[in-house]
């Protein structure tokens, strides 16, 4: 995705347009998926705590001014060393009673 983003970037600067910016949030842990709406109007739709708190994690990228981050319990399922992981500390998230800990992926 990076480097699709790059790639991207580059035309988008030969067309003088402004560079676009993602920002990608992980966490892992239990939702509700499925279909949802009518027939004429039917989406997949994901519910639950993992999916807010990935949400929430995803924001922070503006903060952090970074553009994928991780949970620490994300981390925690992964190879050691399958990626080049920094952690940025323990930061408060809203709607948590504790904060959690992120991590960028360099």
């Amino acid at each position: 995705m990076r480097k699709r983003l790059e790639n991207l970037n580059r035309r988008r600067a030969g067309r003088e347009e402004e560079p676009i910016r993602h920002g990608i949030g992980i966490h892992t842990g239990m939702v509700l998926a499925g279909s949802v709406g009518s027939p004429e109007r039917l989406v997949y739709a994901m519910v639950g705590d993992t999916v807010n708190l990935a949400s929430r994690i995803q924001n922070l990228n503006k903060q952090f001014e970074t553009d994928i981050l991780l949970s620490r319990t994300t981390i925690q399922l992964l190879n050691p060393g399958e990626f080049k992981l920094e952690s940025l500390g323990h930061t408060a998230i809203r709607g948590k009673s504790e904060q959690i800990e992120v991590f960028n992926v360099l």
